[in-house]
């Protein structure tokens, strides 16, 4: 699923630039309410939350004012028993790909000995260890 977003993105890097540039104030407010952003979302958290299975009884982050935002994210996203942490891994894992694919785009990683998707792997894989029981 992430390698599809960066594929798309880097084939249509003028769609992924409107897609996520500065909206003009003057659009109208009646925009679509699930978007395929938020079904990509939402695919990314039914797997997360599969990967971590049942959740410890401490499934939080560690701090309750993040958890409780969490907790309304995730019902934002039609996912309300989400537990804390596989909503956490799913917006690290969401904006960590972001960043790094918005990086290459503009060009940061021309000529440097960095490649993309090795950062994009080494992040995933930090964001679903954190589903572990002492995961942070």
């Amino acid at each position: 699923m992430v390698a599809a977003y960066r594929e798309w993105a880097l084939r249509y890097r003028r769609r992924y630039g409107m897609l996520f540039g500065e909206q003009a104030g003057d659009l109208p407010g009646d925009v679509a309410e699930h978007t395929p952003l938020d079904q990509a979302m939402t695919l990314l958290i039914d797997l997360l939350t599969a990967v971590q299975g049942t959740p410890p009884a401490d499934s939080g982050s560690g701090d309750r004012t993040l958890d409780g935002q969490l907790r309304q994210w995730a019902r934002s996203q039609q996912r309300p028993d989400t537990p804390p942490r596989a909503a956490r891994a799913a917006i690290l894992i969401w904006s960590r790909v972001h960043g790094i694919v918005s990086l290459e785009l503009t060009g940061v990683f021309d000529n440097r000995p960095l490649e993309a998707q090795r950062l994009i792997d080494s992040e995933i894989g930090s964001a679903v260890r954190s589903l572990e029981p002492d995961g942070s």
